[in-house]
């Protein structure tokens, strides 16, 4: 499971994200302080509505998350975490310098 924040700051790109989760087979899910939606349903990521640095969860397989990463980053302002059991939050974010360090990297 992968861990990341996103920033929707549209209907539109709300739509847009429902669009692109719709061509993996990862489950991706959003969450905020209300619960869980699924975000392969439009009405339920609608029903969340827009805003800033919603957390977006994505469970499957390494080579699928990688590809879906790659096609949020080219659309949203996304900050790549992934949650360490051990060790806490750490930046997973291949796409800057530095990936790996401990601090928060977002573009």
């Amino acid at each position: 499971m992968r861990s990341y924040f996103i920033d929707i700051p549209s209907v539109d790109k709300l739509r847009e994200l429902v669009r692109i989760v719709n061509q993996f087979p990862c489950d991706v899910n959003l969450k905020n302080g209300l619960g869980c939606i699924d975000c392969k349903s439009l009405l339920g990521v609608l029903q969340m509505g827009p805003s800033p640095n919603i957390a977006l969860e994505i469970i499957g397989e390494d080579a699928d998350c990688d590809a879906l990463e790659n096609e949020l980053a080219a659309v949203f302002r996304i900050s790549f975490e992934e949650r360490d059991v051990n060790y806490g939050w750490k930046t997973v974010c291949r796409f800057c310098s530095g990936a790996g360090q401990s601090d928060k990297k977002s573009f």
